[in-house]
C-alpha cells in the first residue's frame, strides 16, 4: 500500500494492466474528456504490494483509478509545472489499417508511366497500319504484275502485266496493310521489352568491360537483335494466319462469296481448324524472316555507329529506346534493303511449304514441311547441269529474283516510312 508521504508512494503494475493501460478519451460526465496518461515511468514505479480489489489502486476492469492517477502526477504539495501540457491523443494517421489519403509519389510516377507506355504502343501501331496502306498503294501495281507473270507465265515486264495496275484493290487495302506494316510496331514492342530487361541487368552495376567482354556483348546484342525479329515475326503469324487461310480459300473458287462469307462458310463447316491451315510453315517462315532482318540490319547500323564513334563521328546509341532509333545515314534504307532480301531467301523454302499447303484442297492430306522441303533437295538434285543445274531449279522453285526483290523494296521503304510517322508522333 502506499505510504503517507506523497515523495514516496509506490506501486506495483501487474503485466496485465500494464498491457491495458493506453492513452484515451472518455466522457467524463461533464461534457468534456478526461485524458488517461500512459502512467508514470520505471522509475516512478517501484514495486510494492500487488494491485487486488479494494486497494485504493484497484479500479476493476478500466484500470488504474483517475482519481489516484492524477495524485501520483500531481501530489498534494508539490508545485505544479505550467509548462506539463497533457498528453495528445495517439495520432494513428499513419496506421497501415488506413489507407492514406492521397496517392503517394512513387504510385503516381508508376501511373504515368504505364500512360505513356499505352501512349507509345498506340502510336507505334497507329503508324505502322499508316506505313502498311502507303506500302500497300504504292506498290500495288508491282504485285499485281508478278502476279500476272506467275499465273500466265509470261514475263514480268509484259506489258499486260501492267495494264489496270489497282484492280482489286480496294478489296484488298485492309489485308495488306496489315501484313505490310504490322510487323514494325511488333518489333519496336519487342524491341523496348528487350531492351527494359538489359537495362536492368545494367543497373546493378558493372565494371569496365575488357575488350574480350565488349566483344561477347556485342555478340549478346546480335542474338537479342535475331529474338526480338523472331518474336516479332511469330506474333505476326499469329495473327495474319487467319486472314491468309480465308485469302487462299477464296482465291480457289470460281464463286466469290467475299471474305466475311468464306469466314462464316469455313467456321460454319469445321470451326476453327480451317483457320489454322498453313500454321506451321507461316510461323517457320515469319520467325526465319524476321530474326534475320532484325539481326542483319540492326547489326549494321551498330556497327557503322561504332565506326563513326571511333573516328569522332556522331553515331547512334544503340542501347537507345525504339523512339531513338533513328539513324540519320542515308545508306541505311540500303541496309534495310540488304537485310530484307537476305531474309527473303532464308525463309524462302518455308514459303514454299506454306504455298504448297495452302493448295493442297480441303479434302486431301496436307503435306509436312519436313517433306516439301525433302522433295524440293532431291529434284534440285536430279537436274542436268550440275551445280548450275541445282541453283537454277531452287532460284525458279523459290521464286527469287523479282519477288525478292519486291518484299527487300517494300520492307526498305515501309521500315522508314514506318520510323518517320514514328519519329513525328513521338515529338507530339
Amino acid at each position: 500500500p502506499p505510504t503517507n508521504s506523497p515523495s514516496s508512494i509506490t506501486v506495483t503494475k501487474s503485466p496485465s494492466q500494464s498491457r491495458n493501460k493506453r492513452a484515451m478519451a472518455t466522457d467524463d460526465g461533464g461534457g468534456g474528456t478526461s485524458e488517461y496518461l500512459d502512467g508514470a515511468s520505471a522509475d516512478e514505479y517501484t514495486s510494492g504490494a500487488p494491485l487486488v480489489e479494494g486497494s485504493p489502486l484497484y479500479d476493476g476492469d478500466e484500470g488504474i483509478d483517475e482519481s489516484f492517477d492524477a495524485e501520483i502526477q500531481n501530489p498534494p504539495g508539490a508545485p505544479v509545472d505550467s509548462t506539463d501540457e497533457p498528453s495528445a491523443p495517439l495520432d494513428r494517421s499513419d496506421s497501415p489499417l488506413d489507407p492514406p489519403a492521397h496517392p503517394q509519389p512513387g504510385a503516381e510516377r508508376d501511373d504515368a508511366k504505364r500512360r505513356r507506355k499505352r501512349k507509345a504502343a498506340a502510336e507505334a501501331f497507329a503508324c505502322g497500319l499508316a506505313a502498311g496502306v502507303v506500302q500497300a498503294g504504292a506498290f500495288n501495281p508491282y504485285d499485281r504484275a508478278l502476279y500476272l507473270s506467275v499465273k500466265c507465265k509470261r514475263p514480268f515486264l509484259s506489258a499486260a502485266n501492267w495494264s489496270n495496275p489497282y484492280l482489286g484493290f480496294a478489296q484488298s487495302v485492309g489485308g495488306r496493310a496489315l501484313s505490310g506494316g504490322l510487323f514494325f510496331p511488333l518489333e519496336a514492342t519487342f524491341r523496348s521489352a528487350v531492351e527494359n530487361g538489359e537495362a536492368s541487368l545494367r543497373s546493378k552495376g558493372e565494371s569496365p568491360a575488357s575488350s574480350s567482354q565488349q566483344q561477347q556483348r556485342w555478340i549478346s546484342r546480335d542474338l537479342s537483335n535475331f529474338l526480338v525479329g523472331s518474336l516479332a515475326g511469330s506474333a505476326n503469324a499469329l495473327f495474319l494466319n487467319p486472314l491468309s487461310a480465308v485469302k487462299y480459300r477464296t482465291w480457289g473458287r470460281e464463286e466469290n462469296r467475299g471474305a466475311l462469307g468464306e469466314a462464316l462458310v469455313m467456321w460454319r463447316k469445321a470451326g476453327v481448324v480451317p483457320f489454322l491451315h498453313g500454321f506451321s510453315p507461316t510461323v517457320m517462315r515469319d520467325v526465319a524472316f524476321g530474326g534475320t532482318y532484325t539481326l542483319i540490319r540492326m547489326h549494321l547500323q551498330e556497327r557503322n555507329s561504332r565506326r563513326l564513334r571511333a573516328a569522332g563521328g556522331e553515331g547512334d546509341d544503340p542501347g537507345r529506346g525504339p523512339r531513338q532509333q533513328q539513324n540519320p545515314h542515308q545508306n541505311q534504307w540500303l541496309w534495310n534493303m540488304g537485310a530484307a532480301a537476305a531474309a527473303t531467301i532464308v525463309s524462302g523454302p518455308f514459303n514454299l511449304a506454306r504455298n504448297v499447303q495452302f493448295a493442297t484442297g480441303a479434302s486431301k492430306p496436307r503435306p509436312p514441311v519436313a517433306s516439301v522441303l525433302r522433295k524440293l533437295w532431291d529434284d534440285a538434285r536430279s537436274q542436268p547441269g550440275g551445280f548450275a543445274g541445282f541453283l537454277g531449279h531452287i532460284q525458279k522453285r523459290l521464286r527469287i529474283g523479282w519477288g525478292t526483290l519486291r518484299v527487300a523494296s517494300g520492307m526498305a521503304f515501309g521500315q522508314a516510312l514506318y520510323d518517320s510517322l514514328y519519329a513525328i508522333a513521338s515529338q507530339e
